[in-house]
């Protein structure tokens, strides 16, 4: 018998789920600064790591993890990845190594 993907596991989860759905994969992380640039859109991203638990703000200083392109001065200290991190993570429903997502 075929192994059943992640995919076809999260919507059995939020299928049998009793309330709201969501998931905790990001509860962890800094809060999350999304670029404008980013693809797929802005908006998009903020639902989806809403959904995993995460949290997202709208400055990138306050921000401990910044996805997609941005062009300004980003804070010491601060991740800079790409949003494959985020759509990776979900599909594989853990936290992928960011070393393959740094963006420079």
């Amino acid at each position: 018998m075929a192994k059943p993907n992640r995919v076809y596991i999260c919507r059995l989860e939020k299928q049998s789920a009793i309330g709201p759905y969501q998931q905790d994969l990001f509860a962890n992380q800094p809060l999350i600064f999304i670029s404008p640039r980013s693809e797929p859109p802005t908006l998009m991203l903020e639902k989806l790591i809403q959904l995993c638990g995460g949290k997202v703000c709208k400055t990138l200083r306050k921000a401990g993890i910044c996805i997609g392109q941005y062009k300004g001065k980003r804070p010491p200290g601060n991740q800079h990845l790409s949003e494959s991190w985020i759509l990776d993570c979900i599909t594989q429903h853990k936290l992928c190594p960011i070393d393959n997502y740094r963006i420079e």
